[in-house]
């Protein structure tokens, strides 16, 4: 075997002086996270969905669940997007006593119980386990049930769920990774999320051509998307390829494919 784009997380890091194999392990296009149904009366304030974002160890998930092969993020845009900022994104130290407060005001310092839909997946378990623990600090017991994808998602359409955990391949523009996610009423918007500033914010970066205020734009749709927290952005999955020493040209590529076009073989 030359190549694979199918390369074991776990033995992602085993390979750094390796002399017939290296390893290529950068951030793909696309997120994982938390939807929230924001029409549900435990998510309705947006303090609350803000203090679930401030306690949760971004870091620790991926260490722990991806064996460190991913990158912990907080917004819809990876290090792939020419519109990613590394600021907003970066992940933040957990801060419990903030986190309270916000409950506190939101009338919530009791806590509550909700239930998260998860896929079959053993990453996604474990994240979901890690989170589970996460949200304790604040009194929140978050019940964790595994779904097929199909059925979790016809529910998220549906309305009919708390949270779940829906994620995204991501697109090369960051239009694909956001506008359908955070438009008032569109197909992807699984949270019920509205916003009259985030709706114009969406549509004159889609209007404008000019990539460096595009870019400026995007800066203010991801500080709106964590202002208001409807998704919990997690991680952006890693694509991690094994190659064989012997092939020469291999360029990865952020969607995740694998072109042959200009790779030789010794």
């Amino acid at each position: 075997l030359d190549m694979t784009n199918r390369f074991p997380l776990n033995e992602a890091g085993n390979f750094k002086d390796n002399k017939a194999l290296s390893v290529c392990n950068e951030a793909g296009p696309g997120f994982k996270g938390y939807v929230l149904n924001t029409t549900n009366n435990k998510f309705k304030d947006k303090r609350v969905r803000q203090a679930m974002e401030k306690v949760i160890d971004r870091n620790a998930l991926v260490k722990v669940a991806l064996f460190g092969v991913g990158t912990p993020g907080r917004t819809a845009l990876s290090p792939t997007s020419f519109a990613y900022d590394a600021e907003l994104d970066k992940p933040q130290k957990p801060d419990i006593e903030g986190a309270k407060k916000l409950m506190a005001e939101a009338g919530m310092s009791k806590g509550f119980k909700f239930t998260l839909l998860t896929d079959t997946d053993p990453v996604s378990a474990q994240v979901a386990q890690q989170t589970q623990n996460m949200l304790k600090a604040i009194n929140i017991e978050m019940v964790i049930e595994k779904q097929d994808f199909g059925t979790m998602l016809d529910r998220a359409k549906k309305g009919n769920y708390e949270a779940a955990g829906i994620s995204w391949s991501g697109r090369v523009d960051p239009d694909g990774n956001i506008y359908d996610w955070l438009y008032t009423g569109s197909y992807m918007n699984y949270m019920r999320y509205s916003s009259t500033t985030m709706d114009k914010l969406l549509d004159e970066a889609r209007m404008t051509v000019d990539n460096d205020k595009r870019k400026s734009l995007y800066k203010e749709i991801m500080a709106l998307a964590l202002e208001d927290s409807p998704y919990i952005y997690l991680y952006h999955e890693n694509n991690v390829f094994g190659i064989s020493n012997e092939v020469k040209g291999f360029v990865p590529n952020p969607d995740g494919m694998i072109r042959t076009v200009d790779m030789t073989k010794k």
